[in-house]
């Protein structure tokens, strides 16, 4: 257990990462391929999630970290949705050097909590309380780390919350554009207005 003592709390949405320092984090996890795979198993198909394959037992506690679900609580436990599901199909639409460096960044998340994080253990092998812990020190971390955590943010948070399924506890009801019966415009300009204010 991590000798901090501070009850786990759902983490901070507020990062603002650039472009230099989302690429940076597949430049820096080459540092870690030298290091001998050790993550624990996963508790998924990799065969039913290809395009997320050999990093599925990374994004699984990374999914559980940052959502933070507990037995009882209001909100729709992660394996009733189609979060890892969603996941998969977002890492198939992007390019393979992007995957590769997303897979990279992925492998120096997980293993550099052995040595960086002092645990002596990879990632997947903590408790949620220590993979906490931990996450929260890459929010305050260099570039590089606070780069890597804001995209995997991104990628947990939309495939959480794209389910229907999970708006019922926070009272959303959907888009107001389908709620109101509102055509989507797309990337229809928006119309020019003059001096006065009124549309062309």
């Amino acid at each position: 257990m991590s000798a901090d003592s501070t009850p786990p709390q759902p983490l901070p949405n507020h990062l603002r990462a650039t472009r230099r320092a989302v690429i940076a984090g597949g430049a820096a996890a080459t540092a870690t391929l030298s290091l001998p795979a050790c993550t624990s198993g996963s508790k998924g198909d990799s065969a039913k999630l290809p395009h997320i394959g050999d990093d599925l037992a990374v994004v699984e506690q990374i999914v559980d970290t940052l959502l933070a679900i507990d037995e009882g609580s209001p909100f729709v436990p992660i394996e009733k949705t189609d979060t890892m599901a969603n996941i998969d199909r977002l890492f198939a639409t992007l390019p393979d050097h992007v995957r590769s460096d997303l897979s990279k960044g992925l492998t120096l998340f997980n293993l550099a909590a052995i040595v960086l994080g002092w645990y002596f253990r990879p990632f997947t092998a903590l408790d949620r309380a220590d993979r906490i812990a931990y996450a929260r020190r890459w929010e305050t971390g260099n570039k590089t780390q606070q780069g890597l955590l804001f995209a995997l943010k991104q990628i947990v948070y939309v495939s959480y919350w794209r389910e229907e399924i999970t708006w019922g506890p926070i009272q959303y009801d959907g888009p107001v554009t389908r709620r109101l019966g509102i055509a989507r415009q797309g990337l229809t300009p928006l119309p020019e207005t003059t001096v006065e204010g009124a549309a062309k």
